[in-house]
């Protein structure tokens, strides 16, 4: 026991993310409250396909995973959740996921945004990625943006922000349906009605 590995299965759209030498860290469930260091040691050439033929199919493939060291009171046998580092970058501008939000492009390209009524995208229309931003005359303005890598909580952008812009987060019906360009917005301090910190739409 003196080396010990994880052996987990990824999925078909995040293994092509991955490659040996990879850094990950690992959390063991009885062991609470610590993480280990490990590195991605293999990743099988041949998924493990359940319900072929179904409209549930899964591809996933297995991948190991070796701890650098064994973690003091680890078995055989115990469960862990695996989280590998498939790119970083050492400096980079990033948003919280749930501010970054879709709008049809011929909103953006061709007619104006301001003032219009929200629709839902239609089936077969090209969206565009973006954020609200506030404005000095705190007024929402919508920004196309360029997104990169991203966490499960905060994506890079690339392109359409600045370092210092005031960004607008919040429920995904709010952002993507019924906020628009030059509707005013108050900050939700936390602890007040709304929750965490962010934007709300005014009235009126």
């Amino acid at each position: 026991l003196a080396a010990m590995e994880v052996k987990i299965e990824v999925g078909e759209h995040e293994v092509v993310h991955l490659k040996e030498g990879q850094k990950a860290d690992v959390s063991i469930d009885a062991i609470e409250g610590q993480s280990f260091e490990g590195t991605v040691t293999e990743i099988a050439q041949k998924a493990i396909v359940r319900g072929q033929g179904t409209d549930n199919e899964t591809a996933n493939f297995p991948v190991t995973v070796a701890l650098t060291k064994r973690p003091p009171g680890a078995l055989p046998g115990m469960a862990a959740e695996v989280k590998v580092v498939s790119e970083s970058r050492e400096s980079a501008l990033v948003v919280p996921v749930q501010a970054v939000t879709v709008r049809p492009e011929k909103q953006l390209s061709g007619e104006p945004v301001e003032g219009k009524k929200v629709e839902a995208p239609r089936m077969g229309e090209i969206l565009a990625k973006v954020v609200f931003v506030v404005d000095a005359d705190g007024k929402a303005q919508l920004k196309r943006v360029r997104t990169g890598i991203s966490s499960d909580t905060d994506v890079e952008v690339l392109e359409g922000l600045v370092e210092g812009d005031t960004i607008i987060e919040g429920p995904y019906r709010t952002l993507a349906k019924e906020l628009k360009a030059g509707d005013r917005v108050e900050e939700v301090k936390p602890g007040s009605k709304g929750g965490k910190k962010g934007f709300g739409k005014k009235g009126g």
